[in-house]
C-alpha cells in the first residue's frame, strides 16, 4: 500500500503583523526542539531565546535567516511565503495563484471522486 500524502494549500493572508512575529512561529512551532535550531544558527539556546523575546533590542540577525529556513523547513518556508505576499502579492495575485492551484488539482480530484463513485 503507498504511502498516504497531504496536501494543505491555504490561500489566506499570513495573519503576522512583522517579520519577527512569522520568525518566533516558525521556531516554536516546526516540531525541532529550540536547542537544535540554535545549534543550526551557531547560536546558543539562551541567545536564540532572548532574540526571539526580543530582550536588550536584540534583533535576529538578517544573514541568518536562510540558515532558520533551512534548519525549520518546511514550517520554514512560511518566512519566503510571507515576504512574497508582503512584497509581491496582491489581490489579484493571490486570487491568480488560488485559480492556478485550482486548474491544477482538477484533474486529480476528478479521478478521486471516480474511484469513489466505483
Amino acid at each position: 500500500m503507498a504511502p498516504e500524502m497531504q496536501l494543505t494549500i491555504s490561500f489566506d493572508r499570513p495573519k503576522f503583523d512583522n517579520l519577527k512575529e512569522v520568525i518566533r512561529h516558525v521556531v516554536y512551532s516546526c516540531g525541532k526542539p529550540a536547542k537544535n535550531i540554535a545549534a543550526d544558527l551557531e547560536m546558543s539556546p539562551p541567545e536564540l531565546t532572548q532574540i526571539l523575546a526580543g530582550s536588550d533590542g536584540r534583533r535576529f540577525p538578517a544573514e541568518k535567516i536562510p540558515d532558520l529556513i533551512r534548519s525549520t523547513a518546511p514550517r520554514g518556508h512560511m518566512l519566503i511565503y510571507y515576504l512574497v505576499d508582503q512584497f509581491l502579492s496582491n489581490e489579484v495575485d493571490r486570487k491568480a495563484r488560488a485559480l492556478s492551484a485550482v486548474e491544477t488539482l482538477l484533474p486529480e480530484l476528478q479521478k478521486a471522486v471516480k474511484v469513489l463513485n466505483g
